[in-house]
């Protein structure tokens, strides 16, 4: 049986404007760069990406605290 590595299944992956629906251009400087455009569907992405995270947290905080009980 292979060994499970947990930092690579619990990953939270980072966003880039790739990931997003809808982008839009702007001026920056000389040139251009694209950006998220602020719409409901790139809304959403966010909230579900910070809601991810925070479950990743919560679940830190839980394993911390039982290390922290199992010390004392």
């Amino acid at each position: 049986m292979g060994s499970i590595n947990l930092l690579e299944e619990n990953e939270v992956n980072e966003l880039s404007h790739w990931d997003m629906g809808r982008t839009v251009e702007t001026r920056d400087g000389y040139d251009s760069k694209t950006i998220p455009e602020a719409c409901p569907e790139n809304m959403q992405l966010l909230m579900d990406k910070i809601n991810e995270l925070c479950k990743e947290v919560n679940s830190l905080k839980r394993l911390n605290a039982g290390l922290i009980a199992a010390l004392k």
